[in-house]
């Protein structure tokens, strides 16, 4: 266990207040949760246990949901859809917005990873929703870069940028670096998309310096992984493996399988590059026992596609199109043209009610503008009124001119006697 995992779970069992023990645990699980498996498996068992014999439903809910998310990574499906099903089957009795927040946005990468990117769009405006409720706002910010996230996986570069540089910009200015930095590594992933190569780089060594200070290894695996592909992309082969399966030995070792996937897909298209067909080969053979372990369907197609790319390359043409025909079909459920529009239809609608709340809070601010005016108004027709009332018992106390002009002739003349 890591100094600073240490210390999260010594800040979490110190700590008495409810709400705060909710915040400090989520934090740890957003940030540790694929860094330190055991630790944090335990750290969830134990307060579990603790929030049913409180009959704390929030509470409950979220352990459970973490729990779940904790046991799919790490492709334990029996136990993952089990405490999936319990924490659907008390959602309606969560009061607390962050809480449901939380649940959602874990939620949205769930429906990702499995290829429903109608579903997740759908969870992840929930959760935002939600965010917005709750005292606490930093949830919507996680819900926006998740946004972000499957706007990338559906190569709609231009909007998960959009999202990438929202979500780091209020990370920022929360004072949250690890919200931040995760977003800039999304941004990362948009430069090299643009090959801006140099840009990506340097955002790339900044993360894993912050990653490594910190000690989270998800993060650390991610920015090699990123890094490795920008040395492929100029040219630096020796470098990119280098990175690519230093990231792949980081994740082996914290078994983050959905990351597993990812790099085994990355250095088999390296391979492919270099014509190391055979040692291809056996990468994308592990890739696509890591995709259909974690059931990750967005990073399947991919691998089948790679498969048809290696048999083509070798003069296997029958295997070449049996891999081409699976990634085509798996493809068409995750990028299809009916997923697509289902996604057109909610971000639409997500804008619409967008709109239609500035509209609100526009038209509220015009009425409270209104109500000051005329508050404002009233107080200064109450003034003047006061004023002039005022003037009115002044004068009539005071002698008028005339009576003060007829004395002080008087007590002149009189003086002159």
């Amino acid at each position: 266990m890591t100094k600073l995992v240490h210390k999260f779970i010594s800040d979490f069992n110190a700590e008495a207040d409810e709400d705060k023990r909710m915040r400090i645990l989520a934090e740890f699980v957003n940030i540790y949760y694929d860094a330190d498996m055991p630790a944090v498996n335990d750290l969830l068992q134990k307060e579990l246990e603790r929030s049913v014999n409180k009959k704390d439903v929030n509470a409950e809910a979220l352990v459970r949901f973490m729990l779940a998310y904790s046991a799919m990574e790490s492709a334990d499906f029996v136990r993952g859809q089990s405490e999936m099903k319990k924490v659907m089957d008390m959602f309606h009795l969560v009061t607390n917005h962050s809480v449901r927040a939380q649940v959602l946005n874990f939620l949205a990468f769930m429906h990702s990873h499995q290829g429903n990117f109608d579903k997740a769009f759908s969870t992840c405006y929930d959760c935002i929703r939600e965010a917005e409720l709750s005292n606490d706002k930093r949830n919507s910010y996680w819900g926006i870069y998740t946004l972000a996230v499957l706007h990338f996986d559906l190569k709609d570069f231009e909007n998960a940028e959009k999202c990438y540089r929202d979500a780091a910009e209020k990370f920022r200015a929360g004072g949250n670096e690890y919200g931040q930095a995760r977003s800039e590594n999304g941004l990362s992933s948009i430069y090299i998309q643009q090959e801006k190569y140099a840009e990506a780089r340097e955002i790339l060594e900044r993360t894993l310096k912050f990653y490594t200070s910190i000690e989270v290894t998800s993060g650390q695996s991610r920015s090699l992984n990123d890094l490795g592909l920008v040395y492929r992309k100029t040219g630096e082969i020796e470098k990119a493996l280098q990175c690519l399966k230093e990231s792949l030995q980081i994740r082996k070792e914290t078994k983050h399988f959905q990351g597993i996937a990812t790099s085994l897909n990355e250095i088999s298209e390296l391979l492919l590059g270099q014509k190391k067909y055979e040692e291809a080969k056996k990468y994308l053979e592990e890739a696509k026992a890591a995709c259909e372990k974690v059931q990750n369907k967005s990073k399947l197609f991919r691998t089948h596609f790679l498969f048809s790319q290696l048999y083509r390359a070798i003069n296997e043409p029958w295997k070449a199109l049996d891999h081409y025909v699976e990634y085509d079909k798996i493809k068409s459920e995750v990028q299809g043209e009916v997923a697509n529009n289902k996604i057109k239809e909610l971000q639409t609608k997500m804008a619409t009610e967008k709109s239609e709340k500035e509209t609100e809070i526009h038209r509220l601010k015009n009425v409270e503008l209104k109500e000051a005016y005329e508050e404002i108004e009233i107080k200064q027709k109450e003034i003047i009124d006061s004023i002039n009332y005022a003037k009115r018992i002044q004068r009539s106390l005071l002698p008028n001119e005339k009576y003060i002009e007829k004395n002080l002739k008087r007590l002149k003349k009189s003086n002159d006697v």
